[in-house]
């Protein structure tokens, strides 16, 4: 079964490196790769576009790229997608590093439950690093994506131990409650190309953060099944600084948007009217 990765990008390039480095080194070699760029321009676009030419010899890799006019990324993503040819979708944020076996784990539990379930998608972990440890990864190349992941699971203290198995017994309990609980992160996460589509992929018109509980709960709603594979499939978040935003308006129109219960008096966007088929 051949997959499609697609990796959100836009100016981390260096956080592009440890991300695609992990994706070329994992265990799966019948895929595809494609960029998604929402923009990146100046050095860092001459950067990525380098990075590309590196790891092109092992993989096809695409590079979808659109002008900058502030955040565009499920613009992007859908325009990602619709240039995939596999009939897993994974998506990644370029800021995460992939353990080796994330993507043989992500078929591996696509394929348990495809006999299962018509409809349903896959949401993996992403594990905070702090900074001190990403800046020592990503300013040093001569770090092997092996050694990368010694550091990192090495850095780990007590207090991260405990926060981490706290966070596994909430998943493990939402799991089996019943519980609706289409929260992830959508810089990793799996899902079937059909199922992807059945929603008309992400909404366009969707133009802040929070892209990602959008898409999961239309999913939800729309009768697809979550499936929380947290405890096995782990990508590691990178430090970086968040991008510039009128903080006041946006938390309050977004907590507005992503309530259950805008969606429920709205179903009309639980399949988007300005998706992926509008790309």
């Amino acid at each position: 079964m051949k997959i499609s990765v697609i990796i959100a990008v836009y100016g981390r390039y260096k956080h592009f490196y440890r991300c695609l480095e992990g994706v070329c080194n994992g265990k799966i070699k019948d895929l595809e790769i494609i960029v998604a760029d929402d923009g990146s321009s100046g050095e860092s676009l001459n950067n990525i576009k380098r990075i590309i030419k590196i790891f092109s010899g092992k993989f096809a890799i695409k590079h979808v790229w659109h002008e900058d006019k502030g955040f565009r990324k499920t613009l992007i993503l859908n325009k990602a997608a619709k240039e995939s040819t596999g009939e897993l979708l994974v998506f990644l944020d370029c800021d995460v590093v992939p353990e080796l076996d994330l993507l043989s784990k992500y078929i591996k539990y696509y394929n348990k439950f495809k006999t299962k379930y018509n409809r349903f998608f896959l949401t993996g972990d992403a594990v905070y690093i702090g900074q001190k440890i990403s800046d020592l990864i990503l300013g040093r190349r001569d770090i092997s994506y092996f050694e990368a992941i010694e550091i990192i699971r090495k850095s780990f203290d007590l207090k991260t131990r405990l926060s981490l198995f706290y966070r596994y017994v909430k998943f493990f309990y939402y799991k089996h409650s019943g519980v609706k609980y289409p929260k992830g992160y959508g810089g990793n996460f799996a899902i079937g190309k059909d199922t992807f589509l059945s929603v008309n992929g992400f909404d366009n018109t969707f133009t802040m953060r929070g892209e990602d509980s959008d898409l999961f709960k239309r999913l939800v709603l729309s009768g697809a099944k979550r499936i929380p594979v947290n405890f096995s499939i782990k990508a590691y978040h990178l430090h970086h600084e968040r991008g510039t935003e009128k903080k006041d308006v946006f938390d309050k129109k977004r907590r507005k948007r992503l309530k259950w219960s805008y969606y429920r008096e709205h179903p009309e966007i639980i399949v988007a009217s300005n998706g992926i088929r509008e790309v």
